[in-house]
């Protein structure tokens, strides 16, 4: 039990860390942006490339992670 509960406690500090960061840096980011969206257009285009950049690299790191398991499919890991 005492397993579970350090699991749940480190899943609880690490997603609110995360959260917490990402909101800090997308609060800077679009304050120090803001002055040139004045907008509704800027403002959807500032919108959509924080979205799509972010996107595009979880999906680049999903991709690196499935080649490598493709990679290491086969490997033994009592060999090393």
């Amino acid at each position: 039990m005492g397993n579970q509960a350090g699991l749940l406690q480190n899943a609880v500090i690490l997603g609110l860390s995360a959260g917490i960061c990402e909101e800090t840096a997308r609060l800077i980011g679009f304050a120090a942006l803001k002055a040139r969206a004045r907008s509704w257009q800027a403002a959807l285009t500032l919108g959509i490339g924080h979205d799509g950049t972010e996107s595009a690299i979880i999906g680049e790191l999903e991709l690196i992670t499935f080649i490598n398991m493709l990679v290491l499919r086969n490997a033994d890991p009592a060999s090393r």
